[in-house]
């Protein structure tokens, strides 16, 4: 009887190691596929900001460096040369500047020329990004000095004013 409990016991004891191997080999596999699939999506995460990175330079290139390379909108180029001009001169950034419109028609880029002609700053803020009125205040007293600041759809975002 003792000879049969011992060779049970092995057994038994055998059948335990051998399902913990089996476990051992499904945790280990388990942990061998989740960290290709995080090689894998890091990868793909790098891949997208590196194409991310080349379209942002592409649409820079894209764009005008400077007021005269604008094409379009004759008449708001000129009045905004002016007023370039003059903050030039006084050495001061214009009080404000306001553009509206449809999408594409060139009110981001005429914002960044300003920037580069006047040597400042050109800070964008999407108007989702302020939640209520306090953050606008608060933007506006944490702004770097000689910093241009361009809320995008601040007018149609009339949710801002509710609060």
């Amino acid at each position: 009887m003792k000879k049969c409990q011992e060779v049970d016991e092995r057994i038994l004891l055998t059948f335990v190691g051998y399902l913990l191997s089996i476990g051992t080999m499904i945790i280990s596999n388990h942990l061998q596929e989740n960290d290709q699939k995080n090689k894998i999506q890091s990868k793909a995460q790098e891949e997208l900001a590196d194409l991310n990175a080349q379209l942002k330079e592409f649409e820079n290139n894209l764009r005008p460096k400077n007021m005269n390379a604008y094409i379009g909108q004759k008449k708001v180029v000129r009045q905004l040369k002016l007023i370039i001009d003059s903050a030039n001169i006084r050495s001061v950034l214009p009080e404000h500047i306001m553009f509206y419109g449809q999408p594409g028609l060139g009110k981001t880029t005429l914002a960044s020329l300003i920037s580069n002609e006047l040597g400042a700053h050109l800070k964008t803020i999407a108007a989702p990004a302020l939640q209520k009125s306090g953050d606008v205040v608060s933007l506006l007293i944490n702004m770097e000095p000689n910093t241009i600041l361009l809320l995008m759809k601040f007018i149609d975002s009339k949710h801002l004013w509710k609060r």
